[in-house]
């Protein structure tokens, strides 16, 4: 997932962006934001979406923005979820780690699961994400 042209355009510009019917981005006063989407392919209840019946439709990918979805909403059971910086480093959305190898980007996140990212995510003071993994990781391994 690439933030592109929007992060490029609203990147500490505008505290809300929406993704055309099926996500939202959000950034915090401490220079933080979050990626909520569940448009097809992302890693949502939408991830195969495009391989059922809608693979024949050249426009697969823009269907939440047809006027059908557009009236009657397009929902989703799980989100997709991930966090970058003010300087567009992406950090894992569970452990606020920069180059995680569990990856940057985190999958099938329910209502509450976002919650939780959400509280992390907007009460990271500023430059505290990696200090704070950095933190927890000397205290996991201190108990040896």
């Amino acid at each position: 997932m690439n933030p592109g042209k929007l992060w490029e355009k609203y990147n500490g510009k505008s505290n809300f962006v929406v993704h055309g019917n099926s996500g939202v981005q959000m950034t915090f006063a401490n220079g933080y934001t979050i990626s909520i989407q569940w448009k097809p392919s992302s890693y949502s209840q939408h991830h195969d979406f495009n391989l059922t019946k809608n693979i024949l439709k050249s426009n697969w990918w823009t269907q939440p923005s047809t006027k059908k979805y557009l009236e009657e909403g397009w929902s989703s059971d799980s989100a997709e979820v991930a966090v970058w910086d003010a300087n567009n480093k992406w950090y894992n959305p569970h452990t606020l780690k920069l180059d995680d190898p569990q990856g940057d980007v985190a999958g099938w996140q329910s209502t509450d699961d976002v919650a939780n990212i959400i509280s992390k995510v907007q009460s990271i003071k500023d430059g505290e994400a990696w200090y704070k993994y950095l933190l927890f990781r000397c205290f996991a391994f201190s108990n040896w």
